[in-house]
């Protein structure tokens, strides 16, 4: 769906959300394989922030509930 948006800078928003998410759903492969395959350092850069942030949120969450925090 990101691909079939023509304009490479259109696409890096976009991808930074969806790779969160992935990797937020037990998806991180997929967020990874997804930004290996952008052709633009720009897009590319913002699918990696996206799978980082999501790692990190996902870790996050992990931490919480093992601390009983909420």
């Amino acid at each position: 769906m990101v691909q079939e948006i023509t304009e490479p800078e259109s696409r890096v928003w976009p991808l930074w959300n969806i790779t969160a998410s992935m990797v937020r759903c037990g998806h991180t492969q997929e967020a990874i394989s997804l930004a290996e395959n952008q052709t633009t350092a720009h897009a590319k850069a913002y699918a990696l922030l996206g799978t980082a942030q999501g790692i990190l949120a996902l870790a996050e969450t992990k931490e919480k509930a093992s601390t009983g925090e909420r």
